[in-house]
């Protein structure tokens, strides 16, 4: 019975850690690349004090690499360009922050959970900026594949 007792609780021990593997907070902790694909996105424009808002289908696509969650740092490669981007990592959220050529900021956060029906990580990018006298807000979301 004693051997019993041991065998199982070794069996116990062996699931637990890879148990812990498989969470979303986990996977997403450890990934070294993200492929990002965006699926939606919302804007407001401001243009002579008027507002117009409008959601569209955005086909978008971005690439994180590199992430290093110590050190805040990785590559992002998107549609336009290449660029080196902070990371922050807070309450199982890795946060990328772009400064554009621009100077405009670019916030993109992949959370620890798995859009329906996949194993994507969700993903919020906002971005503000000026163009000519107007102002534009943007978000965009969709699913991000640990590669």
């Amino acid at each position: 019975m004693k051997r019993l007792a041991v065998l199982l609780a070794l069996q116990l021990l062996a699931i637990g850690p890879a148990g812990a593997a498989e969470t979303p907070e986990f996977r997403l902790k450890h990934a070294l690349t993200l492929k990002c694909s965006f699926t939606a996105a919302a804007s407001t424009v401001f243009k002579d004090g008027h507002r117009t808002i409008s959601s569209t289908k955005d086909e978008g696509e971005s690439t994180f690499s590199a992430i290093n969650i110590q050190k805040g740092t990785a590559k992002v490669a998107g549609n336009i360009r290449a660029a080196d981007v902070l990371v922050r990592y807070t309450q199982g959220e890795i946060w990328f922050i772009e400064t554009t050529p621009a100077g405009n900021l670019v916030i993109t956060t992949v959370f620890p959970m798995y859009v329906q029906g996949t194993e994507d990580f969700v993903i919020l990018e906002s971005r503000h900026s000026m163009i000519g006298t107007g102002a534009l807000g943007e978000q965009s979301s969709g699913g991000c594949k640990s590669i």
